[in-house]
């Protein structure tokens, strides 16, 4: 009677395994060198590498108090304070984003914008009203509808 030996593993079946084709995943399942946990592992891996990060608030502490927007012809306009006074300023289009960061100061009804590198068409001052947010001193006159506001004068 011909005995049979489990298979170790040794670079010589690691070697063979891959030459004939085999996945590296079936060949551990064969060796039962995965187990239910390690997948489980790399699935919880997965998702958290995946769906983990969000960049609009990557530093604790620095939560929204106004957000604003309207649609663009081919794009978005975004506007979003935060509570530290930072601000961004964000158009997009079909295939571009162009962000314009700063700080800003409310004085009453008004706020002014501190760009911190180019200042955009619209301008550097905007007057808030109920619904909206209105830049009055740009190229054009950009206006912007107020999603959330928690904007204290």
């Amino acid at each position: 009677m011909k005995k049979i030996h489990k298979a170790t593993l040794t670079e010589k079946n690691i070697n063979t395994n891959f030459s004939t084709g085999k996945s590296f995943f079936l060949f551990l399942k064969k060796h039962d060198l995965i187990s239910k946990n390690f997948a489980l592992i790399v699935c919880l891996l997965t998702i958290l590498c995946c769906f983990g990060c969000d960049d609009q608030e990557k530093e604790e502490g620095n939560k929204p108090v106004l957000l604003a927007d309207r649609e663009a012809p081919i794009g978005w306009v975004y506007l979003n304070i935060y509570e530290d006074h930072s601000f961004n300023f964000i158009l997009t289009g079909l295939r571009d984003k162009t962000e314009y960061p700063g700080t800003c100061r409310l004085n009453g009804d008004t706020i002014f914008f501190t760009y911190k590198d180019s200042i955009p068409k619209a301008g550097k001052t905007a007057i808030i009203s109920k619904n909206s947010v209105t830049y009055i001193d740009g190229d054009y006159q950009e206006s912007v509808i107020i999603k959330l506001n928690k904007l204290t004068k």
